[in-house]
C-alpha cells in the first residue's frame, strides 16, 4: 500500500520567527504613527499586513510544539487584529496555540509517551505561564470580537471563566494527541496540505482484529482515521508502545445500559429518572474496559444514542434495540400472579411497551419500534430467566409472527436479534432469519448446523451465567425463581456453547451486563476461552466478528487504513486474556484519547 505523504515541513523557524519580529515592528510603528489621522483605515491596513506572518507563526508553533514559538505568539501586542475583521480568527488562533501547549504540559507529565522528546519544550512552570498568556490573549481577542463577551464561553475546548484552570484540565485529559488542536488550522495559503498531525503508535504488539495472530508493528493515525499499519513508520507524535498490546475498540453486543445491578426491589422503587445517570455512569465504565461500541439489547432509549454521539456523555458508540418484543406471558411479559405488573424497563413515550401477538400486531409493534429510534430489533423467541411466568426450555412465537417480524425490520433495514435459550425457539428464529442467536443455552447438533448454513451469529453470554451465580451467592434480592432457573440452564449453556465453539458457528462477544457487572465486560473473552476458543479467536469476536454482526465493519473493528480510529492500548500481550481488563491504559475513540489509566490506578486495581 503506498504510505501517506508526509506533512510538508517549514524551513528554519528561526528565521521564520526574525521574519515575524520585524514586519510586526513595522506594522506597529505604521499604527503608532498613523493613529491620530486616520486610526480606524491604519489599523486595518496593519490588520492586512501583519495577519499572513500571524498565521504562519502560529502554524510552525502548532505543527512542531514549539514553546518558544508559541510564547512569540502571546507576547505579540494583538490590537491590529483584534479589530473586527480580524478578531473571531485571532481567538481560532489564540486557543489552537493554547490547546498545543496543554498538550505539551500533558506530556510532560506522562512518562508512558516515549519518543517525544517533551523535555525540550521547557519546565511545567515555563509551560503553564506560556498557556496563561495565551488563555489571556484568547480572551482579549474575545472581547474585540464582541465587546460584551467575558471571554471565549462557546469554546468547545477551553470553556469556562478561569483559563488557567481549564488549560490544566486539558492537559490532563489530552497528554501529548493534537488532534483537537487541528482543528484550529490558522495556515497561511503557501502551506500545501496544511497542519496535519500523524500519530504512530510504535512498536506494539498488534491484534488488527481479522483475526491474524498479533506482531510488533506500528500503528498510524491522522485526524480520526487509521492511515497506516506496518513496521518502520513515523510520525509527528511517537507513542512507543513497547511491551504493551495495541487492540481496536472492543465491542459487547449485549448490554443494558440503563440498569446497574439485579435487585427486583430497587427495579421497583427507583425514581424513574435514575436509569438515565445509571446509564451514563455505566457507559463511563464500560469504555474503560476498552469497550468503544455497544448493542444495548433493552432498555436504552435513542437518547442515550444521541447523548453519546455529541459528546454530552462519554461512553461506547450505542445501537439501541428500545424494548424486547415479546408475546403475552413471555420472557418480556412483566404480569405477576398477584396481578401486579412489574416492569423492569417502564414504558415511556422513547420506549414503548414489547409485548404483542399476532402477525398484523407485531408488525404495528415493529414500526413502533422503528418510529422510536431502533438500531437493531430485538424479540423473545423462548422464555428466561428473570421472566417471572415462563421456562427458558419453552419455544414462543410461531414461525409466521417471527416471519413477520423479521420481514418488518427488513422493510426499516434492521436486522432481527432474539433471546433464545430453548432449542425450539433457537431453530424458529434461525429458520425465520433472525440474524444473532442471544445466550443459545440448549443447542443441539440439528440446530448448530442450520446456523452454520445461514450464517447465524451466537452471542453467547457466558458470563450472565456466573453473575447470575455471583448474585444468588451474595443474597440479592432476585425474582422468585431466578435461582431455579439459573441451576436449570448453566449446565446446558456450557455444553452448548463448546459444541457451538467447536463447530465453528460464528460468535460475536456479549456480556448480558449487569447481569455481570458493567465495566467487567472482558470476563467474556476469559470464559469464551474456558469454552474452547483460541485466545486468537476470542478477541476476533470482540473485534471484527462483532463489528461485522453489528453492520459497522466497514468503519470499526480492525486496525486498518482507512477505519475510524478507535483503539486500546494494554499492558502485556494481546493474547494474555486473563485480567485483560486491569491492564488496559489508554482507550481512544475516533484517534481521541478518551481514558487514560495512570499507574497509581493500575496498582491500586490489583490490591
Amino acid at each position: 500500500m503506498e504510505k501517506p505523504q508526509q506533512t510538508q515541513r517549514l524551513p528554519g523557524r528561526l528565521v521564520q520567527l526574525s521574519k515575524f519580529r520585524e514586519k510586526t515592528a513595522q506594522a506597529l510603528t505604521q499604527l503608532q504613527l498613523g493613529a491620530r489621522s486616520e486610526p480606524e483605515g491604519v489599523a486595518q491596513s496593519v490588520a492586512d499586513s501583519v495577519w499572513p506572518g500571524f498565521q504562519q507563526l502560529g502554524a510552525v508553533g502548532v505543527q512542531h510544539r514549539d514553546l518558544d514559538l508559541l510564547e512569540e505568539l502571546g507576547r505579540f501586542c494583538c490590537i491590529p487584529c483584534q479589530q473586527r475583521r480580524q478578531a473571531s480568527r485571532t481567538v481560532g488562533a489564540f486557543e489552537g496555540a493554547a490547546l498545543t501547549v496543554a498538550h505539551l504540559l500533558g506530556a510532560q507529565e506522562s512518562p508512558r509517551q516515549q519518543g517525544s522528546d517533551v523535555s525540550q519544550h521547557g519546565s511545567r512552570s515555563k509551560i503553564k505561564a506560556v498557556g496563561q498568556l495565551l488563555v489571556g490573549q484568547c480572551n482579549l481577542a474575545a472581547q474585540a470580537n464582541d465587546p460584551q463577551s467575558s471571554g471565549v464561553p462557546e469554546s468547545p475546548h477551553l470553556r469556562g471563566g478561569r483559563w488557567s484552570d481549564r488549560l490544566l484540565a486539558e492537559a490532563s485529559f489530552q497528554g501529548t494527541h493534537c488532534t483537537n488542536a487541528n482543528r484550529y488550522a490558522f495556515l497561511s495559503p503557501d502551506l500545501e496540505g496544511g497542519t496535519v498531525t500523524r500519530t504512530a503508535f510504535a512498536n506494539g504488539w498488534v491484534f488488527d482484529g481479522t483475526g491474524a495472530d498479533p506482531a510488533v508493528a506500528d500503528v498510524v493515525v491522522q485526524d480520526d482515521r487509521i492511515v497506516d499499519v506496518g513496521v518502520g513508520l513515523d510520525g509527528d507524535i511517537m507513542i512507543d508502545c513497547s511491551g504493551q498490546a495495541l487492540l481496536p475498540g472492543l465491542f459487547d453486543c449485549h448490554v443494558h445500559l440503563t440498569i446497574s445491578r439485579l435487585d427486583a426491589l430497587e427495579w421497583a422503587s427507583a425514581p424513574f429518572s435514575l436509569q438515565f445517570y445509571e446509564a451514563a455512569r455505566n457507559m463511563e465504565q464500560t469504555l474503560a474496559s476498552g469497550v468503544t461500541s455497544v448493542r444495548d439489547a433493552g432498555g436504552a432509549d435513542l437518547g442515550i444514542a444521541v447523548a453519546q454521539r455529541r459528546g454530552l456523555i462519554r461512553g461506547p458508540r450505542v445501537q439501541v434495540s428500545i424494548h424486547m418484543i415479546s408475546q403475552t406471558g413471555g420472557h418480556g411479559d412483566p404480569w405477576e400472579a398477584s396481578g401486579r405488573s412489574s416492569p423492569i424497563f417502564i414504558p415511556h413515550p422513547g420506549r414503548p411497551s414489547g409485548v404483542a401477538d399476532g402477525v398484523e400486531a407485531l408488525r404495528a409493534k415493529v414500526r413502533e419500534m422503528v418510529r422510536a429510534g431502533a438500531d437493531i430489533i430485538k424479540i423473545a423467541t423462548t422464555g428466561g430467566v428473570f421472566s417471572p411466568r415462563d421456562d427458558p426450555r419453552h419455544g414462543h412465537y410461531r414461525d409466521a409472527e417471527i416471519a413477520a417480524i423479521v420481514e418488518e425490520a427488513d422493510a426499516a433495514g434492521l436486522a432481527v436479534m432474539a433471546h433464545a435459550q430453548g432449542n425450539a425457539g433457537i431453530k424458529a428464529a434461525v429458520r425465520c432469519g433472525v440474524r444473532s442467536i442471544e445466550h443459545g443455552f440448549f443447542l443441539d447438533d440439528e440446530t448448530i448446523e442450520m446456523m452454520l448454513e445461514r450464517g447465524t451469529w451466537l452471542v453467547p453470554t457466558l458470563a450472565a451465567t456466573e453473575g447470575v451465580r455471583q448474585a444468588i451467592d451474595d443474597g440479592t434480592a432476585l425474582r422468585p425463581g431466578v435461582a431455579e432457573k439459573e441451576l436449570l440452564v448453566a449446565h446446558a449453556a456450557e455444553a452448548s456453547v463448546r459444541a457451538a465453539i467447536a463447530a465453528g458457528v460464528k460468535i460475536a462477544m456479549g456480556t448480558d451486563a449487569p447481569v455481570y457487572p458493567h465495566g467487567r465486560n472482558l470476563r467474556e473473552l476469559e470464559l469464551l476461552v474456558e469454552h474452547g476458543m483460541s485466545p486468537t479467536r476470542a478477541l476476533h469476536a470482540a473485534t471484527g466478528s462483532a463489528a461485522a454482526l453489528m453492520g459497522v465493519d466497514r468503519e470499526l473493528g480492525t486496525l486498518e487504513p482507512g477505519k475510524r480510529a478507535d483503539l486500546v492500548l494494554a499492558d502485556g500481550h494481546p493474547l494474555d486474556l486473563a485480567g485483560l481488563d486491569r491492564r488496559i491504559r489508554a482507550v481512544y475513540q475516533d484517534g481521541v484519547r478518551v481514558v487514560r489509566v495512570s499507574d497509581e490506578q493500575v496498582d491500586g486495581d490489583e490490591q
